[in-house]
């Protein structure tokens, strides 16, 4: 990394893989990656990290809503020394602007997905999602209340940031109406899905048009993991004013990465040690990263110990066996054959030979005489 003098902010990307509904789990790996950069003067995380995403129906139980506001209380005050934290949460608005839903018109208080400054032993700054998606997996004009209006720049050690969350990047009316009010650049936190369809450059090309636009450098974080069907990428990403990239963060894994900014007579701009580029992704190696961290993150989550996989001598059945040792190991991978009156020997061969590659745990479970009994 680069030596930092007085001039030089440093801001950390956290691309973290969080667990929805699981908050006690989520601060504390906040915590974690904070302890880790008690250098910094920020670190941010992806969109909804107290409480995961997607949380579903989660985020109309008062319960989940407190445990939420609780753990970015104490988050606070952990941190009272710093670094300041940027995270995302959902969030009762009693304690926002905006107490009417702007489309629906109804006077109950509002839940929102919302970004939280965490800074002085306290929640400093609130602010919330300006665009609320509703398509694919999103669901979110039913859960949240959109903002009353969009927020201008929050001070960060000098460094005047507009936040906004996820959605609201695919917008130009946010980042000009915070360029407009004083922004010095842009933060956004994310929770975006991979998808085969090349998402993570339309993602690019969306984020590259608020920098072309605004003339304003651009941190944005997201979310890595997976929950049940859904693969967030990561894939976290620093543009700078004139449209260099300062940063490109891997995809399907964690990364966490300091980035530091230098006041320069055009702006701010941020600068990565030693960042080479990365190669443009083969979508079918993107595909295959995509299913194991899909499949690592379902067994983890759920708290499986082992995985149970019938082989059938075919490709179809050894890929899966591939992926589940890709994923969790040989070692808490167990495969089964189940020979019936019609299974060739080739196809126990070839289920044998796959299991000695693999090292997996094997056995062999002939099922001819339940066939015969079932007949009967």
């Amino acid at each position: 990394m680069l030596h930092r003098d007085a001039n030089v902010l440093r801001f950390v990307i956290a691309q973290i893989n969080t667990a929805p509904g699981a908050v006690q789990h989520n601060r504390a790996r906040i915590a974690e990656v904070a302890v880790a950069h008690s250098d910094a003067e920020l670190v941010v995380f992806p969109e909804m990290t107290l409480s995961g995403y997607p949380i579903a129906d989660l985020v109309h139980r008062p319960d989940f809503l407190n445990s939420c506001r609780e753990a970015a209380t104490q988050l606070a005050k952990q941190f009272a020394g710093g670094p300041a934290l940027v995270i995302g949460a959902p969030w009762l608005g009693v304690d926002l602007d905006a107490h009417v839903d702007r489309v629906q018109g109804s006077d109950h208080t509002p839940i929102f997905n919302a970004v939280l400054l965490l800074q002085d032993g306290e929640v400093h700054w609130i602010s919330s999602k300006y665009h609320l998606p509703n398509e694919g997996i999103f669901d979110e004009k039913r859960n949240f209340a959109p903002a009353q209006y969009i927020s201008g720049p929050v001070d960060i050690a000098g460094m005047r940031l507009g936040v906004m969350v996820c959605h609201d990047a695919w917008f130009e009316d946010v980042a000009e109406t915070m360029a407009e009010s004083g922004a010095d650049g842009f933060v956004v936190l994310n929770a975006s899905p991979y998808q085969r369809d090349g998402k993570v450059e339309k993602r690019f090309q969306v984020l590259l048009k608020r920098v072309v636009e605004t003339r304003k450098p651009l941190l944005m974080v997201n979310l890595v993991g997976a929950q049940d069907g859904v693969v967030f990428d990561g894939a976290s990403l620093v543009l700078n004013a004139d449209c260099s990239v300062a940063y490109q963060a891997p995809s399907f894994v964690e990364d966490i990465q300091a980035v530091d900014w230098q006041q320069t007579a055009e702006g701010w701009m941020a600068m990565v040690a030693d960042f080479c580029p990365q190669e443009e992704s083969v979508i079918q190696a993107d595909v295959y990263q995509a299913i194991i961290l899909g499949l690592r993150d379902f067994v983890a989550k759920n708290r499986f110990e082992q995985v149970l996989i019938g082989l059938s001598g075919g490709v179809d059945s050894a890929l899966v066996a591939t992926l589940a040792v890709d994923a969790l190991s040989a070692e808490r991978v167990h495969c089964v054959m189940m020979p019936s009156p019609h299974t060739s020997q080739q196809s126990l061969d070839d289920a044998q030979a796959l299991v000695n590659r693999l090292g997996v745990r094997y056995n062999t479970i002939p099922i001819s005489g339940l066939m015969q009994g079932y007949d009967q």
